[in-house]
């Protein structure tokens, strides 16, 4: 009889090894992904608690195969949606995320902009029934016990507010976990680098930094990047764009600060914070 149960119990340890091999055990993890997409931006903050933020999303469905890099399977659910501001190389993407993820909510500022995807990505979230927030400052984002998303600005309500340079009109915020925090910028030039400055001064300071405007010369002015003080530095940009992004002025600014890792040289950028 002793035999026999000790042959059952060798058994049972062996079928539980081979499950272990088969199905490793995940342990909860955070990371934030500055994807590949092209001449555009798009992130994703995956947070330890399991939820999934996605921050702007490309040119066009490239975000769909980006997405399937960073995100296992099964996982089709973005919690949060977040568009800074809605040019098409930041928004265009959303449309075929809505189609293939189930969207929790969308926080943008809907400030006024003629533009057929972004008429169309309203009617969109409208249709599904998706929550649509205003973004605003008063209103920052406590994701889960260990992830927060401070908004910066807009200060108030841009709802309906015309811009003649609406990339100064971009969701600024700042991405806080107990061991880090990286401020995300849009495409924020520097007149309104000049009035966050101003406002916020040293509490803009961040380990890292998502370089606003795919590292044009018309951002990462060197008043924004003194108070930043970054150590890590990030730039989501196309290969051979027409733009020449990122401007050399800009990349001398940076690479006096830190590191600097580009889409264009090194596919989908995984900073772990957790």
């Amino acid at each position: 009889m002793m035999r026999y149960w000790l042959l059952i119990g060798s058994a049972l340890h062996l079928l539980s090894t081979l499950v272990m091999l088969l199905v490793p055990v995940r342990q909860p993890s955070a990371f934030w992904a500055v994807l590949d997409v092209g001449q555009g931006d798009a992130s994703l903050l995956h947070t330890a608690a399991g939820y999934n933020i996605l921050i702007d999303t490309g040119p066009d469905e490239s975000v769909l195969s980006a997405l399937d890099q960073v995100l296992p399977p099964f996982d089709r659910t973005i919690d949060l949606l977040f568009i800074t501001h809605p040019h098409a190389d930041h928004l265009n993407g959303a449309l075929y995320v809505l189609d293939r993820y189930h969207v929790g909510g969308v926080v943008m500022s809907d400030v006024q902009y003629q533009s057929v995807q972004y008429d169309l990505l309203k009617k969109k979230i409208h249709e599904q029934g998706i929550l649509l927030f205003e973004a605003r400052a008063d209103q920052d984002w406590q994701i889960d016990q260990q992830t927060r998303l401070d908004i910066l600005f807009p200060f108030t309500t841009l709802h309906q507010q015309v811009f003649k340079n609406v990339n100064n009109a971009s969701v600024v915020m700042m991405l806080e976990t107990s061991a880090e925090q990286i401020l995300l910028t849009g495409d924020m030039e520097e007149e309104l680098e000049l009035i966050l400055s101003m406002y916020y001064g040293h509490r803009l300071a961040a380990q890292g930094l998502k370089v606003g405007h795919h590292g044009s010369k018309t951002s990462s002015s060197e008043l924004l990047l003194n108070l930043v003080k970054p150590k890590e530095m990030f730039i989501s940009v196309g290969r051979n764009n027409t733009f020449k992004h990122p401007s050399s002025q800009t990349l001398a600014r940076l690479q006096q600060l830190g590191s600097v890792k580009r889409t264009d040289e090194v596919g989908t950028i995984i900073k772990i914070l957790l």
